[in-house]
């Protein structure tokens, strides 16, 4: 880090001295347009013309071969989120993993694939960040997790493992986005800039679309778990309120984030306790594992709901 001195410039503007080096790595010359963004830190970010375009050009290349599809589904996420352009899967065994491979890439947003054949596959990314909302990816994983939820509790009576498989799917696939683009604009000023976002927001963000995507998760284990079980009616009833609660009190909680309101947050924090209490007696010293199993991922629910509490009351608005 290295210090310039400010130089008074008319009567109400001053100017610094840039680094060469700095102005020769973003081919800068006299008259080009330099881009000033003031963050919550009152730090001042300055980067090339915010009209040019924040995409550049990555490449990576993976190799399949001996790998299992759950090693080949980490391998090209990882490549997506860190914005790859162009990822292209070479192996030997590439003609039997092709359906599991091209299932991987359709559910990344804008990752299609531009070439196949029994040697390679090239998937390009048409992703335009300046086109994202976080807002709105949020809310579309909002929406999801919430039929999601009401699925977990009429699965109670009704095997619902499909439906809840697929907007698990669905819920994923944003989130994997969510996190390609912020990541670019941690990595990236401009792009920070075209979200619309301070830092601190951005953070605040991820941090709630990952416990989003934590509470579909945990709703879609309780709902396969119960289904490999058999309960009395009287049990089945008392796990339904049980998960209605907790249903609610996410639904208060979304209801506080998209208001702003952290009186609400604060206020409806308490219920946690009230939930896990329900939670602990309702079954009284139960015997049968599966209960207790399930109790504890009810436990791990309510749990990751009041993080999303705790989050909005200390977010930046």
């Amino acid at each position: 880090m290295e210090s310039r001195k400010l130089i008074k410039f008319g009567n109400s503007s001053h100017v610094i001295s840039l680094p060469t080096t700095w102005l020769k790595k973003n081919n800068l010359n006299k008259g080009n347009s330099i881009y000033i963004k003031e963050n919550s830190n009152n730090e001042l970010i300055l980067s090339p013309d915010s009209n040019q375009d924040t995409k550049k050009d990555k490449k990576i290349t993976i190799s399949i071969t001996n790998k299992t599809t759950d090693a080949i589904r980490r391998e090209i996420i990882s490549a997506y989120v860190n914005h790859s352009n162009t990822i292209e899967i070479i192996g030997n065994n590439l003609k039997e993993k092709i359906k599991d491979i091209r299932e991987i890439i359709n559910n990344l947003v804008a990752l299609e694939i531009m070439e196949q054949s029994s040697e390679k596959i090239i998937a390009k990314d048409f992703l335009n960040i300046k086109d994202l909302s976080i807002n709105k990816i949020i809310r579309e994983a909002d929406i999801i997790t919430r039929t999601i939820l009401s699925d977990t509790r009429l699965s109670f009576k009704k095997d619902q493992t499909y439906d809840i498989d697929q907007k698990d799917i669905d819920v994923n696939r944003l989130y994997f986005l969510a996190y390609r683009a912020i990541k670019e604009a941690l990595d990236n000023p401009k792009v920070s800039q075209s979200l619309n976002m301070t830092t601190n927001q951005i953070l605040d963000n991820w941090m709630l679309i990952l416990e989003i995507e934590e509470i579909a998760d945990t709703s879609k284990r309780v709902s396969k778990f119960f289904n490999s079980i058999t309960l009395t009616k009287e049990e089945v009833k008392k796990l339904e309120e049980i998960h209605e609660s907790i249903e609610s009190y996410y639904l208060e909680a979304m209801k506080a984030y998209y208001t702003q309101n952290k009186t609400l947050a604060i206020n409806i924090a308490k219920n946690k306790n009230e939930i896990f209490s329900m939670i602990k007696t309702s079954f009284g010293d139960h015997k049968y594992k599966p209960v207790g199993i399930i109790l504890e991922k009810l436990l791990e629910l309510t749990s990751i709901v009041h993080r999303v509490i705790r989050l909005i009351i200390n977010s930046e608005y």
